[in-house]
């Protein structure tokens, strides 16, 4: 029979997933996946339960602009993008704790504020993320009031400042004027740039602000966190995918017993046959090797470890004067003899230690090209 191993040396051949195996593999350690996973889906869920609640609430407000009657969507990407900025801007974010009488800095207001601006119409949606539902709402109202202040006060900076600009550009026109003959055409162009430069500050004067109104009252904050219910299903199911594979993994590779998860493993490995052992003589596959061999020259080999008793009296009761009966620790790799041998069974027993000198028995089995039969004795029940 090819192994794994023999593909995997002599042909170079990628090692195979089996994939039915495997889940047979996780089958055997479901149980014990599970009950992890359930207990990460507890903890998960007095850890969340125990934190903070979460309410969140959302607002429209309108871009309203007195000086333009037609409000085009580049129009409105004009308006827009400094209720955007003022958001983030921390006197802005401080004027909006400071209405809402709330303990919240500037820095964690900034994560729970959102703002969203749609074009078409001049909306603001504007959501607030807080403790308590009074909170939320009352943090929402104000970062709109906060913002439409905040707006009015650029706007008028800006109004000052071009009023400012105006005037000195104006001043100035006009001492130009004053060293010009009246009339003359040079004093003519001058008045007409000293017209429009007081035209334009009268319109500056008479401008409105942009205002952001509340278009709707807030309406009932939503509960946001903590879901401990579906965090926990999520923990639960990532837990249990983790565990099955992990236990998987370690099934039969942990520890110092031939236990039957190893006893799988090591026969898949190296392409070994197992038969389990339900009574006192040779189960019938080893049975029926051991006749097909029966003519050879050289007697079947069987090896059972040192250490285990109930090997021992298995293979007393179950072995005849046609095979050759070997303890695992002895010298019987060393007969010359051994190479001719048609058939090795090796008698596990999963409740004995001594995994180190079954392998290095498998070894030296497979350096001399001998099949190989497990057989796993049932361990010995008592009481």
């Amino acid at each position: 029979m090819t192994s794994e191993r023999d593909l995997r040396q002599h042909f170079n051949a990628p090692p195979t997933l089996d994939v039915g195996r495997h889940l047979r593999e996780l089958g055997r350690v479901f149980v014990p996946a599970l009950i992890g996973a359930i207990i990460v889906a507890i903890g998960t869920h007095a850890v969340v339960s125990s934190g903070p609640a979460q309410y969140q609430v959302g607002v429209t407000a309108k871009i309203d602009s007195g000086n333009v009657t037609n409000m085009t969507d580049v129009t409105v990407n004009m308006l827009a993008p400094p209720y955007l900025a003022l958001s983030e801007s921390k006197a802005v974010l401080d004027d909006i704790a400071r209405r809402s009488a709330t303990s919240m800095k500037s820095d964690e207001l900034a994560r729970k504020l959102s703002v969203a601006v749609e074009t078409s119409p001049a909306l603001v949606q504007l959501s607030v993320t807080a403790q308590s539902p009074e909170e939320a709402i009352a943090l929402a109202e104000n970062a709109v009031k906060a913002l439409d202040e905040a707006g009015i006060n650029v706007w008028n900076d800006k109004v000052k400042k071009d009023l400012i600009d105006l005037q000195s550009s104006a001043a100035a026109t006009a001492e130009q004027m004053a060293m010009l003959p009246d009339p003359s055409p040079a004093r003519d162009v001058l008045l007409a740039d000293y017209q429009a430069q007081l035209q334009r500050a009268n319109q500056l004067q008479a401008a409105v602000p942009t205002r952001l109104g509340l278009l709707s009252s807030p309406g009932n904050a939503m509960k946001v966190a903590p879901k401990p219910i579906q965090q926990a299903l999520v923990a639960g199911v990532v837990a249990l995918l983790v565990l099955l594979e992990v236990l998987a993994f370690l099934n039969g590779r942990i520890g110092r017993n031939a236990n039957a998860a190893w006893v799988r493993r090591i026969a898949a490995k190296r392409g070994y046959a197992v038969a389990p052992a339900s009574g006192g003589g040779w189960p019938a596959p080893t049975q029926i090797l051991l006749n097909r061999v029966a003519g050879s020259t050289t007697e079947p080999l069987v090896l059972y470890p040192d250490t285990s008793s109930a090997a021992k009296r298995f293979v007393d009761g179950a072995a005849g004067p046609e095979v050759a009966v070997r303890t695992v620790g002895s010298d019987w790799w060393v007969d010359g003899g051994t190479a001719e041998r048609p058939l090795a069974v090796v008698v596990v027993d999963p409740k004995g230690a001594g995994r180190a000198a079954l392998v290095s028995a498998f070894d030296a089995l497979d350096g001399y090209g001998i099949p190989v039969q497990l057989v796993a004795i049932k361990p010995a029940r008592h009481g």
